[in-house]
């Protein structure tokens, strides 16, 4: 399959590629002959438009904070077949996600409260907030896009890692006023409402957004159901031309009580777990006496400034607070044939069944800076860059529950837990009852970097390349609280090394770019067993990629291939047998366990042609094979592809958008299609608690339709959008093949008023 796959993109972009090169008509100049010039002794001049209405560009950032997004189009660094790159979502994006989600198999209450960051890629991605890392924190508030850094990319903005970089772009207020209200419904228990204001305050000097929503969810499970209310507000103060700054403030509280995921079933109570039990897949085994809070807050200040006509200065100062509370249950698998009761009834939870109460505060603080110079030596263009950061985080988890003697002194029913006739009582919390510690821990952890990074272009960006390296220093001292603990306070000390190289080189300008690229990386977090007490050694990354981009076809196919391989080392895994109420009742079992080397070899081929005028097809598919090649701790895992994780991913989206001049009831009317393809993958593997599991491909089609209509006058129009779709239009079935609930064919029903 892989080999098939990257034939077939690389033959199908070479051929586009050749096209590219045959010869164009160009028109004769009455003194110079254009046609004995070569193209790149031609200067092709944009469009010069004078107009002093910019400030109702809703793309244009008059506030001086759109610093990173000028420098994706800044020339020589970047061709013009990056600067002209959409960097917003598709509509497959966001439904191979959900996928890849699922498919990961982390509970819907773990993803609901975002304790654990679920790693889609299988290899550590490093995130941003506006250019700068996050290390340490799980979730950020208030993002507005979400933008990859690899490719063709590395070179512009002298960063990379392997698997590329996620830079999530926040909410900040434009020059102009606008107003959006928007309202969302669905079919399977899902509302959302939100409301965004942005103006000027002090014309041409002072700016503000505030922005405030609410989201519930109920289903599909039993008692399942999650609130979510948030609410934002960034300041931009525009010192002058050269210097702003921008403060934001960040607010969310979610409460609820989220699915518990499909449980789980045994043959008989010492058997092997052999996967979920589907008509259990509606009953949530937490009941109606669990719940989840959730309370966040952030405070941000961002500074961009041009010092002088050659440098530039970032800096950020971000602070973060969130405390999660999780009043859960322990769950075993069901067992269907329960000797424990010499045959007089069978079919109830394995294990014996007791409350959690989790308490996780979260607290952390970033300082980062960033100088940019810019320097032009000797017919080439420089930008060096320098950048500090340095973060501060405590963290605590009190995972608590009942002493032996209370849990055994709880009913039978409760304790020997029957989902067909469900005790769900649940004694009411104090520090008296819930005395026994599972996790007791503090930690606290500081991440210094240094980073820097050269870009150079040669002859106006014909070829464009970087260097850079970063030098990591990771602080960490766990104080485990327990009585009795292995280790009651640990210190460690960690450093690395990593780095990046990358070129583009312009083959046609406009029409055709190669880029090559190279880097390391780790994301600088030590990881501490739960459990043991014990710290993990550092998950590193580095790897190579390669590719094409280009415009064929008289620009109306525009097509972007990446091949790469990818290397992890020193990886931790999940313990299998971790919390399983049967073979960790003592709570003795480890958390991590060693997993050692991986590979991941493969490609993706980008396309988006432009069919006729307002017909649009956008196109992506992904390969990948991801291969265990060292493991320590389970031998058997060497030589097969890694779990959870679908080797081929397809999106395709076809838009048609019916142009003005349309009848009434057509003009402005979009309809769309997506296709989302994901192959079949092995959930686990035969091992000595549990029996292989593997899941089918998967295929869903999406239906939507949209209908704007403008008002008002071209200085603040009015516009009113209506819009329907309806995901998995085929309903094809998820439940029996896939161990989804509630992934049926739904209806979702959108309004967006902006003014």
């Amino acid at each position: 399959m892989a080999r098939w796959f990257l034939a077939l993109s690389a033959g199908l972009v070479l051929a586009m590629a050749a096209g590219a090169w045959a010869p164009a008509l160009r028109a004769q100049a009455i003194e110079v002959d254009m046609s004995k010039l070569k193209d790149e002794q031609v200067v092709r001049l944009d469009e010069l438009v004078v107009s002093g209405a910019r400030d109702n560009d809703e793309n244009y950032d008059t506030t001086g904070m759109g610093g990173p997004d000028a420098e994706l189009e800044e020339a020589p660094f970047a061709d013009e077949l990056i600067a002209g790159d959409a960097r917003q979502q598709e509509e497959f994006d966001i439904e191979i996600t959900n996928e890849l989600q699922l498919a990961s198999g982390v509970s819907p209450a773990d993803l609901a409260t975002a304790v654990n960051r679920v790693n889609l890629r299988g290899f550590p991605t490093p995130r941003l907030r506006n250019g700068f890392s996050q290390t340490g924190i799980p979730e950020i508030p208030n993002v507005m896009q979400t933008q990859l850094i690899q490719g063709p990319i590395i070179s512009v903005t002298g960063r990379a890692a392997p698997g590329g970089i996620q830079d999530f772009i926040t909410g900040r207020p434009y020059g102009r006023s606008r107003t959006t209200f928007s309202a969302m419904t669905t079919s399977y228990g899902t509302r959302d409402v939100r409301i965004e204001e942005t103006a000027p305050i002090v014309p041409k000097k002072y700016w503000q957004r505030v922005s405030a929503g609410w989201r519930e969810t109920e289903g599909p499970m039993s008692f399942a159901r999650t609130r979510t209310r948030y609410a934002n507000a960034q300041f931009t103060l525009k010192h002058s031309r050269a210097a702003s700054t921008m403060v934001s403030f960040d607010f969310l509280d979610m409460s609820g009580n989220p699915a518990t995921g499909v449980p789980e079933y045994r043959e008989t109570t010492g058997g092997k777990i052999i996967g979920p039990y589907l008509p259990l897949a509606t009953f949530n085994s937490f009941g109606p006496n669990a719940s989840v809070y959730k309370r966040l807050s952030a405070l941000s200040i961002l500074h961009d400034a041009q010092l002088s006509r050659r440098i530039a200065l970032r800096a950020s100062l971000f602070g973060y607070n969130r405390y999660t509370l999780d009043d859960r249950f322990s769950v075993g698998q069901y067992i269907i044939n329960d000797d424990r009761y010499g045959g007089r009834y069978t079919g109830k939870m394995g294990g014996e069944r007791e409350p959690r109460r989790i308490e996780q505060p979260l607290s952390a603080v970033i300082a980062s800076a960033e100088v940019t110079a810019r320097l032009a030596l000797r017919r080439t263009d420089h930008k060096i860059t320098l950048r500090v950061e340095h973060t501060r985080m405590s963290y605590s988890r009190i995972e608590r529950t009942l002493t032996t003697a209370d849990r055994r002194a709880q009913p039978a029913d409760v304790l020997t837990f029957d989902p067909y006739a469900p005790n769900y009582y649940r004694p009411a919390y104090s520090d008296e009852l819930y005395s026994r510690f599972i996790t007791n821990r503090d930690e606290t952890t500081a991440f210094t970097s240094i980073a820097a990074s050269e870009r150079v272009a040669f002859w106006r960006g014909k070829l464009v390349g970087t260097l850079g390296a970063r030098f990591d220093v990771v602080d960490v001292e766990v104080a485990d609280h327990r009585p009795g603990a292995a280790q009651p306070l640990v210190n460690d000390r960690v450093t690395e090394i990593t780095w990046h190289g990358g070129a583009n080189y312009v083959v046609r300008p406009g029409r055709l770019l190669l880029f090559v690229g190279t880097s390391k990386a780790f994301e600088p977090s030590t990881r501490v067993d739960e459990r043991t007490g014990r710290v993990q050694g550092n998950e590193t990354t580095f790897g190579y990629e390669a590719g094409l981009k280009g415009l064929f076809l008289k620009r109306r196919l525009g097509a972007t291939l990446l091949l790469f391989q990818y290397f992890n080392q020193n990886i931790s895994r999940r313990n299998l047998l971790y919390n399983d109420p049967i073979q960790d009742a003592d709570h003795s079992q480890p958390q991590l366990r060693a997993a050692g080397e991986e590979r991941f070899t493969g490609g993706s081929l980008d396309l988006k042609a432009d069919i006729a005028p307002g017909f649009m097809v956008i196109a992506r598919a992904a390969f990948i094979e991801p291969i265990t090649t060292k493991s320590p701790d389970y031998p058997e895992e060497i030589g097969r592809v890694l779990t959870r994780m679908p080797e081929t991913t397809i999106g395709v989206t076809a838009r048609y958008t019916f142009p003005k001049k349309a009848p009434s009831l057509l003009a402005n009317l979009s309809t769309s299609v997506t296709l989302t393809h994901i192959s079949d993958f092995v959930a686990y593997y035969e091992n000595a608690s549990r029996h292989y599991l593997a899941y089918p491909s998967n295929t869903l089609v999406t239906l939507s339709v949209y209908r704007t209509w403008t008002f008002g006058n071209s200085k603040r129009p009015m516009r009113h959008t209506l819009g329907a779709s309806v995901r998995n239009l085929f309903d094809r079935d998820q439940l029996y093949s896939l161990a989804r609930p509630g992934q049926s064919r739904a209806l979702t029903l959108s309004y967006r008023f902006t003014w």
